[in-house]
């Protein structure tokens, strides 16, 4: 089988025996080296006659005595294994093994010569990276596996498992491992301990040295199906050698062994035969896989892609994918046994650096050495001479790391345990050299300093330093214990210099994966959001504080801060050594097969210099999950897999999935803000509330850095996420309330419980959620029904611990005073308490209830005394607490605001007088005594002893500290009492409704007085203050209510009023016997005695009742002023709360708005079911015309219309139904507060309170604006596309201009649905208004994009404005007057720089994109000069016929995106049924003298008659009723292009017409234009000439079917067009472009734009409607009439706007019609002539030319070195990339400004100055910006601020980029890939368009500028596809062009031949061009002959040799730049010469 592959590579040592013995003449030898020399020859030649023999050999046992003899040989002489492999013995032996397979011997025959052909094997491969190189290369595991592979399952099958597994292991002792015998107990089949079993016959040493050999046996099990017992031993088996070591798991990665397992579990072929055990096993040992990573991108994709299935997601292998998503493992150079890396610095610089050095290191320790002597070495400095260490820096047994230099006596060592096993740990070390330094040596793990100490710096040695890492093998010192130890590198650095702390803790921030020279411009963007918060969190705990040594941090801050921002203080140039797993490779110096490995170092770009790799070293570049899945499309897979989750299970899956891959990638972190991918889950998250479980919480809150478990380490890790996630408070609503539990809980653990509360108070509140407020978020969820009402008590509890953490004016104290003044009024007279509220529900109607809630959460942040002294600062207290206290306050509202002045009093001793200017404590007597209570009792009493002040609560001290109170207490006593006795006077059934009010009035009242008792018995300061403020009012109503109390007494026998009497006489009988009493006093508390018991007496002897009177007490009297405050603060209240109802109104909006633009966000979809996404839409794309314009405004460039995936809705059910309430509506009206000064008090104050409402009219659309954007100026607009007028909003920001459709302003500025708006709002007549599009958003352009723009007529009203953008896109706008369009245009004007001009058509025509094509000499088009310039080039043929054409239909109005005014094209021929299209006949042309509907003699009698009968009735005459061009017109031709199907489809009532009447056939058209009578005058439209698209049905549209029974598809193609719309499209063209039509298209144009175009005698008039100023629109009332007119104009059309008032011009015919006037050659006419330049036009001293850039600005080329471009238009400026570092760096005057590192960059292109675009390995297409800082010409320029930002990233490809073009023209990106594909992208939009298909890897792309065709080329393939994709031709590259190294496009507007330059590898240059004419099959007059189908071919033109140079001697290099500049060609070559070819003068 394989004797046709044995090719001996046997060197020439070999072939002489003799010369490798022979010894030299001039060196002795001993006798003991010439025998040893002789032996090793004899080993030599029996090696090579057995291997021979082997070859030769077919008997069994002659092959195995053969390989017997070989084994002996390799086992006395290792070197006999070099003599083995160089013999092809790989290939020998595998042929042993084919041959056994079927050979007729017996098995124990066949058992021994497979095994010893396997010891072979083994022995040979063994420890020799040559030979497994020989192996993989020659033979390789699939071919021994099918060497070995039985038909069927046999008794060999175990054999044959035993040997695969003991070549894996490398270990010939594990032959028999399968092997079953019934006497072992502990054989694998009747193991009842298999596992042990396993481990104990594999051992505990396992070494896998051929992990493919494992997938050999994995694949031999799976393909031969074995009982299921032995494949679960297989697979077992498998697992434990993969789970032995992290080096196991990398090799097998590597290897492939994850594609068969994932084949074997989840292909629909292979999982169905797998037990339930071994899927298990398997999944296992997958999840073993994945913790290190995916093997490729590829393997990754195919994984990912079955995450999602038919129905949903997959769950299994979502589980496994969550496995690995917790994978930390770099990519890491594994070291063994006696592996080392060995870096010889040969730069001539001496070891250490004079000033100190550092080394830094990721390292993963499996386990420490068990010696107490062994170390580690984790890197070691040595001299060459002498030979001796520098420094070593070694980890030791004990955990700690050892520092060690021959000065130090003794080596310095850290504790022991700083550094753990089973980790990634970054260690460093830092020496000084300085002595001044303290210390000298610092030791750092994980960013923390361990040890430090000092010491001298170590003598410099001279060069070369070897820097070693790991085993050393000529240091003898070296014991068994460090040659045994196992360890992990996973990147390393020295520095020649000693680093700072603060960057030794930003190089352990930033991670072990990540790759950086820390030379990056915003190292921060490597930081995970966790490391990046670490680092704030150690800034913010060091600011202000000095270190361990006592000097001030804030140096270090700096330098913290500094790195952050790339600036780390030292370059490349200081960088020793840079190592990293990902610049493993083979040796240069070595052939690729010799398994000798280096590690690129990418500390310095100047040369390249190599680590050497020895001993057992393996590299594992394992992709983990979340890098993969950002190649896939990061974030957007995660949330696809969200959004179809069905089950709680999966949901917490793919949530997880989307969370841990964010946070453990910076590049998905970036992902995930640039598409808001936060919004988007909570988005998705709406719609799964039921599935959401309290785990999804725990994740999400995880992932922010909240963990309730453990409260103490709660930090805000993401503030964007935090942002989007926690705070909107309407998605937490929707969950299950034991969720909301947990999430309001969460406030507490950040802000108060968490370590960090103070950073996240700080660095995060107060910074990152201060707007909107969360405070007022919190307040608006509490006026809605959003929360249960068992939330409530929560929500307000999350308040507080909000509003304390950020206690100020604006952010809380006014927020929450503003609320409670609105809705603590309770109207209902809600009896409720604060402390025992009973709610059925939460509404408005509970809105006192939940304000008490909040008031009394105010008062509790009022006792501390910062947060009461920030609220006495910021308002006056004490009219805040009358406001708060009303008119008519409940107990609960009275006791609080009676606990807020205590508060007061206690803290300012002042604001005793503060209460009195206020009146409140007239006021508090006042409205104190209805809601005198238990309560308010207790807050009364306590204020009146001052126990408000913390320490004073509950005390006994009855001392009297504020007696002003003491009167209200008092009135509250008159009032109760007084109300028992209104009550008492009750009978019947009255009385009995108020018992229960009676009773609690009474007990309210019996405890006051006992109280009052109590007082006056013990307290003295009491009854001083009571005799001076109270008793006079005392006894006036004591004796009136006893008095009264008789009565009632007698009248009801209430007990309740006897116990009162008793106990108000009982205080009576008390103050009379006070001592302190007055005389006077004395004897009238008698008096109420003796009145009261002598009244009693004789009310006891009178039948009759008697009704009590009432005398006028304190109480009863009016207090004037409490009055006159209390209607002032009324009157301010009322504001309050009319404000408070618009802040809740603007709430409510906002929070539609937001949930509306969530609903937007669909974009993420199409990153993932484009059709090379990870899932790709099932359903084939639509395809529509895209709005991007090419040169001269053509439309042909097709676009996906995007379908949403998503069907999520708006939630706006969920929403609160009160909020829509009248009520809510009202306007505030402006009433003056308390403090301010025109308040009517005695006194005013300083503090006021501005409330900060501010009627935002414009958020319905901020939302929309670019961060940090702000609205200047807003304007009603209708949007004109086609014939849709759609209204809109046209917003002017400060940096970039929008339009917004389906929104309108109304007259009082608000922003309203313009479905909703009044009709006088849309002033523009002919404005459609549909249902809004839930989807739609703002259009946008940066102001810097703006390019041009034109005034512009729609529907005869000079009310339009079209825009022209850079990025060829354009907008038409209609105003409702020129008034309104006015202050846009001066906007405009401005940014343009552009002086006022009228709107004249030179005017228009300047502001137009096409001036950009006419030369500098024409740049000034103010009036009719202007359109002269564009006459004149075309006459001197500088622009074609259709350019010309293009530039006079906008210069006339005509635009594309108005479909009444589209561009208007002539009817150029009239043959359309010849086969043959024979230019040179004149008669196959139309006459373009005469209008359309006088081609014919009936025609012109029909339209003289016409004119004739309408001039005799006095009609205004024309000639014809209908026009040539309308929208109709337009639509009618484009039928089959969306969107004018649906344009054509509108016009027609809203179905297609009837099929006959239809756009089916060319010469039909024709015909009806010009010979039938029926009216039809039509023109054509641009698209004739461009877009061949429009001509087929790609859409499938059902169009009908004709009479016949013909189905309508295509449009009917002239014969000569054989069928090819393109074809059609090609010769049309060329027809435009005739010498017939140059010379008569000015008769043309005259009729058109001319001085003909209302001429009778060239019959020339149409309908006067059709003519400008025809219809005055503005003046029409009528809606209907108006309503008809714009009927008649849209289907009608309109006469082009007059240009010209003479004759025009003919075009100057002679010479070569296709060259200006002047130019005698042209490459695409003589090829032939171009010569090379004697001499090389430029020479770039640094070898290859890359690229060749022409400097249009100073008239010169320059020419580039490979991977280097120059921006356009900047030659200052150019990027470079391809640096050993991964970097893509920014040049500005020869100065690196900008690097940019981690971008894996191998090709790029610039689409504009500011547009960089480039292809990289990891398959992704990055977008960048260039960013200036300003595009003034006049602004100073700052190089240093030039930056590149990344934009966008473009996922499709599978494999390398390995090349990009891009134009800015079509606004198209091509990309090649070594995947065999070209992507077209849309440049405009960043998303992907299509694929190109290619049988091998694509290596260069082009595009024509002229055409948009889209030229690429593979290794052996030319292919030509139009824009679109649309294969035009391909041809196969002859092998002396391949490869192709450069393309160049020809580019002349004027030429229709394309000109394509392709350079080679051999010096060859070759034009090429391609058409439809088969150049062999010619017609006998020249023409083609009739073919029945197009041919295009690719035509060679010519091919140009470049001249050898002396210097270059027998090399001709290759051509590698190509560059067209006009007629004239620029080849850059390998030489690095620029010559140019050139035509003749």
């Amino acid at each position: 089988m394989l004797r046709s592959i044995l090719t001996p590579l046997l060197k020439s040592a070999f072939d002489d025996p003799q010369s490798s013995s022979q010894p030299s003449n001039n060196v002795p030898e001993s006798d003991d080296s010439t025998a040893e020399d002789f032996a090793y020859d004899v080993r030599v030649e029996i090696m090579r006659r057995t291997v021979e023999d082997v070859k030769v050999t077919h008997g069994s046992t002659s092959q195995r005595e053969n390989l017997e003899q070989i084994f002996t040989v390799m086992q006395q002489d290792a070197r006999m294994k070099d003599v083995f492999g160089e013999l092809d013995g790989f290939i020998a032996v595998v042929n042993v093994l084919s041959t056994l397979r079927d050979a007729p011997i017996s098995g124990e025959e066949w058992d021994h010569t497979m095994c010893i052909a396997f010891r072979v094997v083994i022995l040979a491969l063994d420890d020799h990276h040559r030979n497994n190189g020989i192996f993989e290369s020659t033979i390789g595991f699939d071919a021994l596996k099918e060497a070995i592979m039985p038909s069927m399952l046999t008794e060999s099958f175990y054999r044959l498992c035993g040997l695969l597994l003991a070549l894996a292991l490398l270990d010939d002792a594990l032959f028999g491992f399968f092997l079953s015998d019934a006497n072992d107990s502990e054989a694998l089949f009747v193991a009842k301990d298999l596992d042990g079993a396993i481990a104990t016959r594999l051992g505990d040493n396992l070494h896998l040295g051929q992990p493919k050999s494992l997938i050999a046996l994995f694949t031999l099990c799976r393909a031969l199906s074995p009982p299921e017992r032995t494949s679960y031993i297989i697979y077992k088996t498998i697992d434990r050698i993969a789970g032995a070591a992290h080096r196991h798991q990398a090799l097998l990665n590597a290897a492939g062994l994850m594609t068969p397992i994932f084949d074997a579990l989840y292909s629909p072929e292979g999982s169905h035969i797998l037990g339930e055990d071994s899927r298990h096993l398997l999944r296992k040992t997958l999840r073993r896989l994945l913790d290190i990573g995916f093997p490729s991108a590829s393997t990754a994709r195919d994984v990912l892609a079955r995450g999602l299935s038919e129905t949903g997601v997959n769950s299994e292998v979502l589980s496994i994918l969550k496995s690995g998503a917790r994978s930390r493992w770099p990519s890491f150079l594994s070291i063994h046994r006696n592996g080392s890396l060995t870096f010889v610095d040969e730069s001539n610089k001496v070891f250490p650096p004079p000033l100190g050095f550092s080394f830094l290191a990721w390292v993963f320790i499996d386990s420490l050495p068990s010696s107490p002597q062994a170390s580690i070495m984790l890197w070691g400095a040595r001299s060459a001479s002498p030979s001796r260490w520098i420094a070593r820096f070694n980890a030791l047994p004990n955990g700690s790391l050892e520092y060690f230099t021959p000065l130090l006596h003794e080596s310095f060592a850290s504790p022991p345990n700083v550094i753990r096993t089973g980790r990634w740990t970054h260690v460093g070390v830092v020496h000084h050299a300085s002595k001044s330094s303290s210390p000298s040596i610092r030791i750092f793990v994980d960013g923390r300093e361990v040890a430090a100490g000092h010491s001298g710096y170590p003598k410099p040695s001279p060069p070369p330093t070897s820097h070693i890492t790991g085993y050393d093998s000529f240091d003898e010192d070296l014991s068994d214990g460090d040659r045994s130890s196992r360890w992990s590198l996973a990147s390393c650095h020295i520095l020649a210099l000693p680093l700072q702390p603060e960057l030794v803790l930003l190089g352990h921030r930033l991670g072990a994966k990540v790759q950086t020279n820390f030379q990056d411009a915003s190292l921060f963007r490597f930081l995970t959001y966790q490391m990046y918060t670490s680092i704030n969190v150690h800034l913010f705990g060091w600011h202000g504080r000095p270190n361990a040594s006592g000097q001030d941090r804030n140096d270090g801050l700096a330098v913290l801060s500094k790195g952050l921002t790339g600036n780390v203080g030292f370059d490349e140039s200081q960088i020793i050594l840079s190592l990293h797993p990902n610049n493993f490779m083979d040796d240069p110096n070595f052939e690729e097969s010799s398994g000798v490995h280096v590690v690129r170092n990418t500390g310095t770009n100047v040369a390249d210099t190599f680590a050497r790799v020895e001993g057992d070293v393996i590299c594992s570049r394992a992709q983990p999950l979340d890098l993969a899945l950002w190649k896939a499309g990061g974030p957007a897979v995660t949330l696809e897999m969200i959004r179809l989750s069905t089950t709680t299970e999966d949901l917490i899956t793919s949530l997880n999935l989307f969370l841990d891959t964010i946070k453990t990638s910076w590049q998905n972190s970036e992902d995930a803000e640039r598409m808001q991918a936060y919004d988007v889950l909570v988005s998705q998250l709406r719609t799964k509330a039921s599935l959401f479980s309290a785990e999804c919480f725990h994740s999400l809150f995880t992932f922010l850095g909240i963990d309730l478990t453990s409260p103490e380490d709660a930090v805000i890790i993401n503030p964007v996420a935090y942002r989007s996630i926690a705070l909107d408070f309407h998605f937490w609503s929707l969950m299950p309330s034991s969720i909301q539990v947990l999430y309001w809980q969460h406030f507490r653990a950040i802000l108060e419980a968490s370590r960090f509360h103070k950073f996240n108070i700080k660095q995060r509140f107060a910074k990152r959620f201060s707007s909107p407020g969360v405070v007022r978020q919190l307040l608006f969820m509490l006026q809605t029904d959003l929360f249960a009402e068992d939330m409530v008590r929560q929500l307000v509890t999350a308040l507080e611990v909000i509003a304390k953490s950020n206690w100020s004016s604006e952010a809380s104290i006014k927020p929450i005073l503003s609320y409670l003044a609105a809705n603590l009024p309770n109207h209902a007279k809600s009896p409720f308490s604060v402390r025992s509220v009973a709610m059925s529900r939460i509404d408005r109607f509970h809105s006192h209830e939940k304000a008490a809630l909040v008031f009394q959460t105010f008062v509790s942040i009022l006792e501390d005394d910062a947060s009461i002294a920030k609220f006495n600062a910021a308002l006056p207290s004490a009219r805040i607490a009358i406001l708060l206290l009303g008119p008519s306050p409940t107990s609960s509202v009275a006791s609080l605001t009676i606990r807020m002045i205590g508060l007061h009093l206690a803290a300012f001793g002042n604001f005793t007088r503060k209460l009195e200017l206020a009146s409140f404590w007239h006021i508090l007597r006042q409205v104190l005594p209805p809601a005198w209570d238990s309560e308010v009792s207790d807050a009364a009493f306590d204020l009146l002893f001052g126990r408000f002040k913390v320490g004073v609560a509950g005390s006994t001290d009855d001392s009297v500290r504020c007696t002003p109170i003491l009167p209200c207490i008092m009135s509250a006593l008159e009032y109760g009492l007084g109300r028992m006795l209104d009550r008492g006077t009750y009978v019947g059934p009255d009385l009995l409704s108020h018992s229960e009010e009676a009773t609690k009035t009474g007990s309210d009242m019996e405890a006051l007085l006992e109280k009052l008792i109590q007082l006056q018995a013990s307290s003295p300061t009491f009854r001083l203050a009571f005799r001076t403020k109270c008793l006079p009012n005392f006894i006036t109503f004591s004796r009136s209510f006893l008095g009264r109390a008789i009565v009632v007494n007698e009248a009801s026998t209430e007990s309740v009023i006897s116990r009162l009497t008793d106990k108000l006489s009982h205080l009576a009988t008390m103050l009379s016997l006070d001592p302190s009493t007055s005389g006077i006093q004395i004897r009238e508390v008698a008096s109420i005695h003796q009145s009261y018991y002598g009244l009693q007496d004789l009310l006891q002897n009178s039948s009759a009742p008697r009704s009590p009177t009432s005398p006028k007490t304190a109480l009863s009297q009016p207090d004037h002023l409490a009055q006159k405050t209390l209607l002032k603060i009324a009157g301010w209240r009322a504001s309050i709360v009319a404000a408070e109802k618009q802040r809740r109104r603007k709430a409510y909006q906002d929070l539609r708005e937001k949930l509306r633009a969530m609903r937007q966000l669909t974009h993420w979809e199409s990153l993932v079911h484009h059709e090379r996404g990870l899932w790709p839409s099932s359903s084939a794309p639509r395809w529509r015309l895209d709005e991007t314009e090419g040169p001269y405004r053509i439309r042909k460039k097709l676009e996906t219309e995007v379908e949403v995936v998503s069907d999520a809705p708006l939630d706006l059910e969920t929403l609160p139904r009160d909020l829509t309430d009248a009520e809510d509506w009202v306007s505030v009206q402006q009433v003056t507060a308390p403090w301010d000064e025109a308040f009517d008090f005695s006194i005013t104050e300083d503090q006021g309170w501005d409330d900060d409402l501010e009627e935002d009219r414009l958020r319905k659309i901020r939302h929309e604006l670019e961060p940090g954007d702000v609205i200047e100026v807003v304007k009603n607009v209708s949007r004109i596309v086609g014939v849709d007028s759609s209204p809109g909003l046209l917003i002017w920001g400060q940096t970039h201009l929008y339009v917004r459709d389906g929104l309108v302003e109304s007259s009082g500025g608000d922003i309203l649905e313009a479905i909703d708006a009044p009709k006088d709002v849309l002033s523009v007549p002919g404005t459609l208004v549909i249902d809004p599009d839930p989807n739609v958003r703002a259009r946008r352009w940066s102001l810097d994009s703006l390019a041009s723009f034109s005034t512009r007529t729609y529907l005869f009203r000079d009310v339009g404005l079209e825009i022209y953008f850079k990025d060829s896109r354009s907008l038409l706008c209609v105003f409702g007057s020129k008034k309104e369009r006015q202050p846009v245009i001066a906007k405009l004007q401005k940014i343009l720089n552009k002086p006022s001009t009228s709107s004249t058509a030179s005017a228009s025509l300047l502001r137009t994109p096409l001036v950009s094509l006419i030369p500098t000499s024409a740049k000034s088009f103010f009036n009719q000069p202007g359109i002269d310039t564009a006459q004149r080039r075309w006459q001197a043929r500088e622009i074609s016929n259709f350019a010309y054409l293009q530039i006079l239909n906008q210069a006339s109005g005509r635009t594309p995106n108005d479909l009444t005014q589209y561009p208007i094209f002539p009817w150029i021929l009239r043959d359309y049924s010849s086969d043959v299209l024979d230019l040179s006949d004149q008669s196959i042309f139309r006459d373009l003298s005469v209008p359309m509907g006088a081609l014919t003699p009936s025609r012109r009698e029909a339209a003289e008659a016409r004119y004739n009968a309408l001039t005799e009735i006095g009609e205004p005459p024309f000639h014809y009723g209908t026009h040539y061009s309308s929208s109709m017109i337009t639509s009618h031709f484009l039928i089959r292009l969306e969107p004018f199907s649906r344009h054509f489809k509108s016009l027609q009532g809203g179905d297609f017409d009837l099929p006959e009447r239809l756009f089916i056939d060319i010469k039909k058209a024709w015909d009806s234009a010009s010979v039938d009578s029926r009216g039809d005058v039509r023109e054509l439209i641009p698209e004739f000439f461009t877009c061949h698209e429009f001509l087929e049905n790609l859409a499938g549209l059902e169009l009908g079917t004709m009479a016949g029974g013909e189905k309508i598809g295509d449009v009917s193609l002239p014969p000569w067009a054989k069928g090819d719309p393109l074809l059609f499209i090609q010769l049309h063209r060329k027809a435009l472009e005739s010498e017939y039509v140059s010379r008569n298209l000015p008769a043309w144009i005259d009729l058109i734009w001319g001085s003909r175009q209302r001429d009778v005698d060239a019959l020339n008039i149409f309908h006067p409607l059709s003519y400008e100023g025809a219809i005055d629109l503005d003046s029409i009332k009528d809606p209907l009439e108006l309503a008809a007119s714009v009927g008649i104009i849209h289907n009608f059309g309109q006469t082009p706007r007059k240009l010209f008032s003479s004759a025009h011009p003919p075009r100057y015919m002679d010479g070569e019609l296709s060259l200006p006037l002047g130019s005698s050659y042209g490459v695409p006419e003589d090829a032939h002539l171009l010569l090379q330049s004697s001499r090389a036009a430029k020479v770039l001293s640094s070898g290859i030319v890359g690229d060749i850039y022409v400097d249009t600005a100073n008239e010169r080329i320059i020419p580039c070195p490979p991977r280097t471009l120059i921006v356009p238009g900047y030659a200052h400026e150019k990027i470079e990339w391809g640096f050993k570092d991964q970097s893509l760096r920014l040049f500005v005057d020869k100065r690196v400004v900008q690097v940019v590192e981690s971008v894996q960059v191998t090709c790029a292109i610039f689409s504009d100055p500011s547009t960089l675009l480039t292809g990289g390995s990891d398959h992704i297409v990055h977008l960048w910006r260039i960013q200036r800082p300003s595009s003034s010409a006049s602004a100073s320029y700052a190089p240093s601020s030039t930056r590149l930002k990344l934009a966008h990233l473009l996922r499709g490809h599978s494999d390398r980029i390995t090349c990009i073009t891009a134009s800015r023209s079509w606004s198209v990106i091509v990309s090649g890939s070594e995947d065999h594909s070209a992507i077209i992208w849309d440049l405009n939009r960043a998303t992907y368009v299509r694929s190109l298909w290619f049988e091998r890897g694509v290596v260069q792309c082009a595009i024509h500028e002229n055409s948009g065709d889209i030229i690429t080329c593979s290794v052996n393939q030319l292919s030509i596809h139009t824009l679109n994709g649309h294969h035009i031709a391909s041809i196969r590259l002859p092998a002396a062009e391949q490869p192709i190294f450069s393309m160049s496009m020809h580019e002349r507007e004027t030429s229709l031949v394309p000109v394509l330059a392709c350079g080679g590898a051999n010096g060859v240059i070759t034009l090429r061009t391609w058409n439809a004419n088969d150049p062999s099959s010619v017609s006998a007059s020249g023409g083609p002959i009739q073919k029945k189908t197009s041919n295009w071919r690719i035509k060679t033109l010519r091919q140009l040799k470049l001249r050898k140079e002396v210097a270059d001697g027998r090399w001709t290099p290759g051509v590698t730049a190509l560059e067209f500049v006009g007629e004239m060609l620029y080849s850059g070559d390998e030489a690095g010469r620029v010559h140019a070819w050139c035509l003749p003068e």
